[in-house]
């Protein structure tokens, strides 16, 4: 058994002793603290910009890896700028060489999305330099046709295909049926059905 924790890095909330430390480790627009994605209004992006910023957040991934932790989930990697996880990998693996590094990645809409804002929106590709493990959100459009709809089954599979083509020949993609972003498989399917599915899954090339 391994112990990972979910480390949230893009984004804090707006009463956070980090937002009251200093407006200058915050995301501002006109002076404000604000975020870059619209209806995320109930939170407060970091400043990557800021070197101190940097430091305090690699020293909280240290501490956690002094402790022993195998390794971290982070939330919408995404949206984190490259310097900050080549910098932040290359001093956990320090502590811990074989350190998991688990990345939600998003979806190619969500980047293109981002990167017409202006803003920070790194692709699967270059995230796998530093991530042992990407979410499939970049072929989520064609997965949730068929798990949500029961349709274009072949579309799904073939997107998984072109994973293997496009990624390093050691990429690992997380595979699931449904998380806490989305509705639960389970209220689409009957039992033996939801089971037929879930076995499917297991046979997927992964981490399931």
């Amino acid at each position: 058994m391994k112990i990972i924790i979910d480390m949230v890095l893009n984004h804090t909330s707006r009463d956070s002793l980090f937002v009251n430390e200093s407006l200058e480790f915050m995301y501002l627009v006109d002076g404000k603290i604000s975020n870059k994605v619209g209806d995320w209004s109930d939170v407060a992006d970091i400043n990557y910009e800021n070197d101190v910023v940097i430091e305090k957040i690699i020293d909280a991934l240290e501490y956690w890896a002094t402790l022993g932790i195998d390794g971290y989930r982070m939330d919408v990697c995404s949206l984190i700028p490259v310097h900050f996880c080549e910098k932040s990998v290359k001093r956990l693996k320090k502590i811990n060489e074989d350190i998991i590094m688990l990345g939600e990645s998003v979806g190619k809409d969500f980047i293109l999305y981002l990167r017409s804002l202006g803003h920070t929106g790194v692709s699967d590709s270059e995230l796998y330099q530093y991530f042992d493990s990407l979410y499939p959100y970049d072929i989520k459009d064609y997965q949730d046709e068929f798990i949500y709809h029961n349709r274009n089954l072949e579309r799904w599979l073939y997107s998984i295909k072109e994973q293997q083509a496009i990624y390093p020949v050691d990429f690992v993609k997380v595979r699931y049926l449904s998380n806490h972003d989305l509705d639960r498989v389970g209220s689409y399917y009957k039992e033996k059905e939801l089971e037929k599915i879930w076995a499917f899954n297991f046979f997927l090339p992964g981490l399931t």
